[in-house]
């Protein structure tokens, strides 16, 4: 399952590295003795002799050195010859975003946004991130921007965002032009173009950016905005996998699982699986809980699968909730429980999963491990029904023609095993074949019955094969020759 380019790629906060050369600069300063204590300071530091710098840095912030004040936060923020302590590293990067330092002013930004040493505020974040944007800070206009796709401490809108995302790559920045690849990719506040946003993610890529290098692997295997080139996926995925992405690791499984650009391998599948699920990826602790149920690249093991689906359902996962739903429901790999496998299919339907709904509509229909209850299975089965989940559309034209959990109705009876049948879902061309050969909603038509029933019966449906025999034996129609529709 590739993921969604919906997610920003948001530059987060960084520690200011301090330059080398000061003394250039000195004569630029009122005064020199402060100057000197910066200077030497940051010489210090250079040096990794934390002690003098910081007493330097200390003296020189203290005297209002905005360079120092900055230095001096940045030390605080990474423990640099002493603990960490970002509620002291808060109070410095504002003195010196107070007197107008765009760096200072962006590391501020990031502690109140990420509540780091400070409370977690919005809209004071998103107010200095502004002040640092203003003065061409290219991290800032990408983070602000960030906050206006996201509507996080200023109202949410996607022109603004599109506006500060580039201006932040007209600077290069890699995680801007991402965004912006990912604005053409779904045309939010642009009209979507996605050659554009393949170019776009292209120059962040090859800045390095690995989440740039997943999307233009997407792109690739999707042929989205480009030939599909599944070595070139492969290749992309490969770069981001390498510098640890999560997303780019299971998709290299995918591809393996698949055959996809490179030769089927599940014990590659397995590996590049492990490395995502390791860094907790819910869809790759699925999709190892599903090799461990089908013995793929391992040996099949139930109470392992079990154990993985349970790492992502419990991440809030549908997928692997409903798997982990029919573990509890069939007893595999987990002692059968009726209650549990009822808790998991909700967990799941609640997230719109078609497939867990249908199992809800079923299990009300059976009543296990619930009270039958056959206005609460349609009620399931409606919501799978019209997302186009065919067993769904199936079983609800079931309950309108027997009259369970709803009024009895042919025609809507009929109206859902057609919907079906577009799906060629052989039990719902063998139910369309039943309303024929009973006359159920339509005029009776032994020909037209036995045509569904040939459908369902030649994808191996032993029912059908009998029902279609049946009539043929009592001379309803002469033979299969003339069965098409």
């Amino acid at each position: 399952m590739t993921q969604s380019a919906s997610v920003f790629y948001h530059t987060r906060k960084a520690p200011v590295w301090l330059p080398v050369v000061f003394v250039a600069c000195l004569a630029l300063v009122p005064d020199v003795a402060l100057a000197e204590d910066y200077a030497d300071g940051a010489v210090h530091y250079q040096k990794k002799e934390y002690s003098q710098a910081f007493a330097l840095f200390s003296r020189a912030a203290e005297s209002g050195d905005m360079r120092a004040q900055a230095a001096l936060a940045t030390m605080y923020y990474n423990g640099d010859g002493m603990a960490a302590d970002h509620v002291k590293a808060a109070y410095w990067y504002q003195k010196a975003a107070k007197q107008g330092d765009p760096q200072s002013q962006f590391d501020l930004a990031g502690m109140l946004e990420e509540g780091e040493g400070v409370a977690q505020n919005y809209v004071r974040a998103a107010e200095w991130y502004g002040k640092a944007a203003a003065k061409g800070h290219a991290k800032a206009q990408d983070n602000l921007g960030f906050l206006y796709s996201e509507g996080r401490g200023v109202p949410q809108n996607d022109a603004k965002a599109l506006m500060w995302f580039k201006k932040a790559a007209d600077q290069g920045l890699p995680e801007a032009l991402a965004n912006l690849g990912v604005f053409y990719s779904e045309g939010r506040a642009v009209e979507k173009n996605l050659a554009q946003a393949v170019n776009l993610y292209r120059q962040a890529a090859n800045q390095g950016l690995a989440m740039a290098q997943y999307e233009l692997g997407n792109a690739c295997k999707d042929g989205l905005g480009i030939k599909q080139d599944l070595a070139q996926a492969y290749a992309w995925y490969k770069k981001a996998a390498d510098q640890n992405y999560a997303e780019a690791q299971y998709e290299l499984g995918q591809l393996y699982l698949e055959g996809m650009g490179v030769p089927e391998d599940d014990e590659q599948a397995l590996l590049w699986f492990s490395k995502a699920a390791d860094k907790h990826l819910p869809e790759a602790q699925a999709s190892i809980g599903l090799m461990y149920a089908t013995g793929r690249g391992t040996e099949k093991n139930p109470e392992k699968a079990a154990k993985w689906y349970r790492k992502a359902a419990e991440q809030g996962f549908p997928e692997a909730q409903l798997l982990l739903a029919e573990l509890y429901y069939k007893g595999e790999g987990v002692q059968r429980n009726d209650k549990e496998a009822l808790k998991w299919y909700r967990k799941a339907a609640d997230q719109n999963l078609a497939e867990a709904q249908d199992s809800l509509g079923l299990i009300y229909t059976r009543g296990d491990g619930v009270a039958r209850d056959y206005k609460k299975a349609v009620e399931w089965f409606k919501l799978a029904a019209k997302q186009g989940y065919a067993e769904s559309q199936n079983n609800l034209g079931f309950m309108y023609a027997r009259g369970l959990g709803v009024k009895q109705d042919f025609e809507k009876a009929l109206a859902w095993y057609r919907k079906a049948v577009e799906h060629n879902l052989p039990q719902a061309q063998f139910n369309l074949g039943g309303m024929y050969l009973r006359g159920d909603g339509v005029k009776q038509n032994y020909h037209t019955a036995a045509q569904w029933f040939k459908k369902a019966a030649d994808q191996g449906m032993d029912e059908a094969r009998e029902s279609l025999d049946r009539i043929m034996r009592r001379g309803q129609i002469l033979s299969e020759e003339d069965m098409s529709i």
